[in-house]
């Protein structure tokens, strides 16, 4: 009995020190598909606060993007309508000089061209004139004043996040470091070096890197959508309710293939 249990003891700790070094080696290559974070809510309630004192700026930042994704979106419109008086300047040349252009209008109706004669109804004629460039090069002038301004308020966002991002990873890491001042040294004798330096500088790191690499991007997602969305509305309504049904469907398409996806995902990380 003796032999067997000096026997089995080996195995049971050979056992425990794989199913130990296996827990390493998941920690290490960090999360496995499917697996969700741990205290993910509480932990950006917690961020969110940290931000507190950066609120005004933070506010501010993001009517700096409202206003850059306002003239973004603004811009192609404004090319449309450099778009209209290149058309309208084309229609115009070919029409004779001094033409009424509700007589041309009705004469295409009588020889039966009715989607042209209602494109010209909705267009400013002067026939007989070719393009107006004077209005060509103001309209063209302002898009691209506009496409520069977006830009310029766009880096000027970015800038102003990532200084408010670096300001409240400074206080995290005075937090930390007066915390770490406040611990009892049973603490230190405890806990192994390697992690506490990890906590103190990888992983403050890490909430940096994250944020600086997601809030910019998210505003900016976030803003341009519904800027292009008011903007489809405006423009017409009913194509973008068509646009807008496409979009559950895509969801549910792509939850599907994700599902699979993530399987497949599982088993090649297990294995």
């Amino acid at each position: 009995m003796m032999a067997d249990e000096s026997t089995q003891q080996p195995a049971g700790d050979e056992a425990g020190a794989a199913d130990e070094i296996a827990s390493e080696k998941d920690a290490a290559r960090g999360l496995r598909p499917g697996q969700s974070a741990k205290n993910f809510w509480p932990s950006t309630k917690r961020l969110v606060r940290e931000m507190g004192p950066e609120r005004p700026y933070l506010l501010a930042a993001i009517l700096v993007g409202v206003v850059s994704v306002a003239f973004s979106v603004v811009g192609p419109k404004i090319l449309g309508r450099a778009t209209d008086i290149l058309f309208t300047g084309l229609i115009s040349k070919n029409l004779p000089a001094g033409a009424d252009p509700a007589e041309v209008i009705d004469g295409l109706r009588a020889e039966g061209q009715e989607q042209f004669a209602d494109m010209l109804s909705g267009m400013t004629l002067t026939p007989g004139e070719g393009i107006d460039f004077t209005a060509l090069y103001q309209t063209l002038g302002l898009a691209v004043g506009l496409f520069a301004l977006s830009a310029l308020l766009m880096w000027l966002q970015g800038l102003a996040l990532n200084r408010i991002l670096v300001r409240m990873v400074s206080r995290l890491r005075r937090d930390v470091e007066e915390k770490l001042h406040r611990l009892p040294l049973r603490y230190f004798d405890r806990m192994k070096r390697g992690e506490i330096l990890s906590r103190v500088t990888n992983d403050i790191d890490n909430i940096q890197n994250t944020l600086m690499n997601t809030v910019t991007g998210l505003v900016n997602s976030i803003l341009t959508v519904l800027g292009v969305l008011v903007m489809m509305l405006m423009i017409s309504w009913q194509l973008s309710l068509i646009a807008l049904a496409v979009i559950p469907v895509a969801l549910v398409v792509t939850g599907v293939v994700g599902a699979r996806a993530q399987k497949l995902f599982a088993q090649q990380w297990d294995a």
